[in-house]
């Protein structure tokens, strides 16, 4: 995998492949429970918790923001551009 290469490469920081692990499955998996762009509905929630690897959709919830604060950290590292994160 070519994060693993960057974190192996000092490019990343450790750990940081968990976070684009968990956008990916999120992206995949939303797209089959939540087409609509929106939370899915509440039997479907647990589901999409499981298919990104958390317990429940409130850690899955929690997750996603985590990964998305350290990819936007990580872009300002790199390319000096503060990304705009609605918390």
């Amino acid at each position: 995998m070519a994060i693993a290469g960057l974190v192996e490469a000092g490019h990343l920081p450790a750990g940081f492949g968990e976070h684009f692990s968990t956008l990916a499955r999120l992206l995949i998996a939303a797209r089959l429970l939540a087409p609509e762009g929106e939370p899915p509905p509440p039997a479907a929630r647990i589901a999409l918790a499981k298919a990104c690897g958390q317990e429940s959709f409130e850690a899955l919830l929690a997750g996603f923001g985590e990964a998305r604060r350290a990819v936007a950290a990580q872009w300002v590292h790199h390319f000096g551009q503060e990304l705009e994160i609605d918390e």
